[in-house]
Formats: structure tokens, sequence, C-alpha cells
């Protein structure tokens, strides 16, 4: 089963650059590489999903939310797929959590860094304190753009495992609270 896991890169590299400006003299490039799920969409993926799928809802029943919500629909529901969509709304979630926290220990570090320069102020600190405000506020944006666009890539997958996947069904997906996650 790992094989799946371990082994599910394409080779094939896609590259994406996004140039991103901010402010009046700052300009960033973000080059990123994209490789896709070679087994996404077959019958060992859904095999794969639905093994792992049922292994975490015995630990963690109120993930069966996610299979709730996408029986809702009924080309999901008629799907020979149900799974591997329903496993990768699960993999989003953590990806978000994981996102989150890592914005949330970025606030915790920058307070802990402005509360520690606060005994010292002059305008030499009052500018680092600044500038590490603009730093942080940069980087909650990149956070919020990384979290927007996995949720559009991953819309765009159920869409392609289930037609014209609704919107409000995808929200919804996207709501769902369970202890592993939240």
């Amino acid at each position: 089963m790992d094989k799946y896991w371990d082994d599910r890169y394409e080779t094939n590299v896609t590259t994406v650059t996004n140039i991103v400006k901010s402010g009046t003299n700052s300009t960033r490039v973000q080059i990123t590489s994209v490789r896709k799920n070679k087994h996404f969409g077959t019958d060992d993926w859904e095999l794969f999903s639905k093994i792992k799928f049922q292994n975490d809802c015995a630990l963690e029943p109120d993930q069966i939310q996610i299979l709730d919500i996408l029986r809702e629909y009924p080309p999901a529901r008629d799907s020979s797929r149900l799974f591997t969509g329903a496993y990768g709304v699960k993999f989003l979630l953590y990806n978000i959590r994981n996102e989150v926290n890592r914005s949330i220990n970025a606030e915790i570090r920058l307070e802990n860094r402005v509360e520690t320069r606060l005994d010292e102020v002059n305008a030499f600190t009052e500018a680092r304190i600044q500038r590490d405000y603009e730093r942080h506020q940069e980087e909650c944006l990149r956070s919020w753009q990384s979290i927007n666009a996995e949720k559009e890539q991953y819309w765009a997958a159920l869409k392609a495992l289930y037609g014209d996947f609704p919107k409000d069904l995808f929200q919804r997906l996207m709501a769902v609270e369970y202890q592993q996650i939240f």
C-alpha cells in the first residue's frame, strides 16, 4: 500500500513563476514546482484512498462528514471514485491546518520580537519593528494565497472526478471540522 504513496508523483515537473509586487520598491519572484499524482483517478488510488480514509475514520469518526457531504452530490455518490475525493478533501484540510499553524507560530514569534525590542525604543528599533510587521503581513498574504490556490486546485480536481462540482458543497467540505484538523 505504501508504494502508492511513496511513488505517487510523476517525474514530469511543471514550474510556475509568480512575480509578487508589494509597495513601490519591493518585487519578489516565486518559482514553484508542481508534480501531479500519477495514480490519482485510478482504481488503485481509489482502493488506497478507501483504506486510508476508513482507517482514519476509525480513529476520528467525525471525518465521516466529508463522505456524507460528497454523497449529497449524485455524480459523486454514484462515482467509482468517491473515496478518492473524500481522501483528497481530508488531505487538503490537513495542508490548510499546517499552513494556518505556520501563520500562528509566525505571529507569536513576531509578537515576541516586538516585545523584546520595545525596551530599547529608538528610531532604529522602531524602523525594525515596522519592517517586521510589514514582512509578517507579506508572509500572511502569501500564506492565504497558498491556501486559496490549493483550494482552487482541489476544487478543479473534484470537478474532474465528478463533473461540475457545486461551489456550495465545496464550501461545506472546506468548513468540515474534526479533531485531527482543527
